[in-house]
Order: C-alpha cells, then sequence, then structure tokens
C-alpha cells in the first residue's frame, strides 16, 4: 500500500475551499485533481489512484495573524500569539521568546 501526502499553499483554492467545508470527497479529490493537474512526473497516477482511493482525507490548514498580541488583561503566549505551522513544533520556545 502507497501512501501520498499531497500539501497545497495558497491563499485561497475556492473550490478546495467549499469541498472541504461540505466534506464532500468526490469535490475534494476534483479540487486536488484540478490543483495537480499537468505537473508532470508522476501526477497523472498519482492523481487517477487518489480519484480511486476509498481512504482519502482532506483538511485546510488556515492561519490567523492578529494585530495585537494582548487587550487589557488578556495576553497571548506561544502559539496563540506567533501562529507558528503545526509542522514547526516551536510553541515552547516562542512562548519563551514573546514573554
Amino acid at each position: 500500500m502507497t501512501s501520498v501526502y499531497l500539501i497545497h499553499v495558497h491563499d485561497d483554492v475556492p473550490n478546495l475551499r467549499r469541498a472541504n467545508a461540505a466534506g464532500d470527497r468526490l469535490k475534494q479529490k476534483e479540487a486536488f485533481a484540478e490543483i495537480y493537474i499537468g505537473l508532470g512526473w508522476e501526477t497523472p497516477r498519482v492523481i487517477q489512484l487518489m480519484m480511486r482511493a476509498e481512504n482519502f482525507y482532506s483538511d485546510e490548514l488556515v492561519q490567523v495573524k492578529l494585530q495585537e498580541w494582548s487587550q487589557n488583561r488578556v495576553v497571548l503566549l506561544g502559539d496563540a500569539a506567533w501562529a507558528p505551522s503545526p509542522f514547526t513544533g516551536e510553541g515552547n520556545q516562542l512562548a519563551i521568546i514573546g514573554a
């Protein structure tokens, strides 16, 4: 069994956003196929296998950027303030730096 992870970094992909919001797997697959089509190499095969896959999962990762990290008696630290990607693993370090 082969696993493939597709990551698309872009400001906004309306078709993928709508498909993720609706939880529609077919629409999610179609949106990813639209994004990756024409990239060459193994892409056509990966898209073909993705369209047939039963164990397909798609989700959206977003980042919230705030103008201020504090208001009155509430202060955001670490992940909440710096909004690092979940892939960085820097929440503790950023909490210390931000404090």
